[in-house]
């Protein structure tokens, strides 16, 4: 499983890093950044929620191994 922002598509709403700060945080230049790649088993239904949280669809969650 690996949690990645497509930046092309990101609008810096915010909402990952607001919502789910364990996972992505705000950078220094305003723009999102991941801070866990692969999310674990347990924090699987908080990435998928910053997927479902994003308005631009630039959060994706790849779920192959």
């Amino acid at each position: 499983m690996k949690l990645a922002i497509d930046l092309r598509k990101c609008a810096r709403t915010g909402q990952c890093y607001y919502m789910h700060p364990e996972l992505v945080r705000r950078g220094v230049d305003d723009w999102p950044e991941v801070v866990v790649s692969a999310p674990t088993a347990a924090q699987r239904e908080a990435a998928e929620d910053a997927v479902d949280l994003c308005p631009q669809l630039a959060v994706v969650l790849d779920l192959t191994p």
